[in-house]
């Protein structure tokens, strides 16, 4: 008898943002996922990011953003930075990438007659709620709790950490301002894990927005 292993071969590329809006993205098996910690695919977490803003300017009557591959990189480069150098703001202690302006047109982006806009966030790899009391592992167990020994806290989905941090962004009214400014048209998020050793090594991960569009 022979058996085969088959492996979820599935990877986000560039070139699916053409094939894909946010409905059918939406109905893609790859974002309901649980995220592999070991393994994460960064593309499509960004991908689920994008898609969950597109989907919250249609809900409020806007045009969608398209992909902009340059807006990615400068976004997910900055996670990349915050994570390395332990820091989270807008402005970075990296020379030359200290900006966002910086950050985008060390990438080749003009910005003649452009605007540009940034949101960040920082959220859990897995579905705890913040606040709560939180069992960490132990010699018994390797994983998060709400009780003593009790079942593990899941790993978020990709498309379900996409919508805690866009609804989290939603929630503040200067990252809504930028969700929601009918001036931009492009948009490129981006996303870095890490272990957070404040918190017991518990799963984190910085995010970044980078949106442009054109002055009228």
């Amino acid at each position: 008898m022979s058996v085969a292993c088959v492996r979820n071969t599935f990877a986000w590329s560039e070139k699916d943002y053409s094939k894909h809006d946010y409905r059918s993205f939406e109905k893609l098996s790859a974002p309901r996922q649980r995220i592999p910690m070991d393994n994460i695919d960064h593309q499509l977490l960004n991908a689920a990011i994008f898609y969950e803003t597109n989907r919250q300017r249609i809900l409020h009557g806007l045009s969608t953003l398209r992909y902009s591959p340059l807006l990615e990189r400068a976004a997910a480069g900055h996670c990349r930075d915050m994570v390395r150098h332990e820091f989270f703001l807008h402005e970075s202690p990296v020379k030359g990438r200290e900006t966002l302006r910086d950050r985008v047109e060390q990438l080749g982006f003009d910005m003649r007659n452009r605007i540009i806009g940034e949101n960040i966030g920082d959220v859990f790899g897995i579905e705890y709620e913040s606040g709560t009391t939180v069992y960490p592992p132990d010699e018994k167990k390797d994983y998060f709790s709400y009780e003593p020994g009790g079942k593990p806290i899941p790993r978020h989905t990709y498309r379900g950490l996409a919508k805690i941090a866009v609804s989290s962004w939603m929630g503040s009214p200067k990252h809504r301002a930028n969700i929601l400014d009918k001036r931009f048209t492009a948009l490129g998020a981006g996303s870095a894990h890490y272990k957070d050793a404040g918190f017991n090594d518990i799963d984190r991960f910085k995010l970044t927005q980078n949106f442009s569009g054109e002055l009228r």
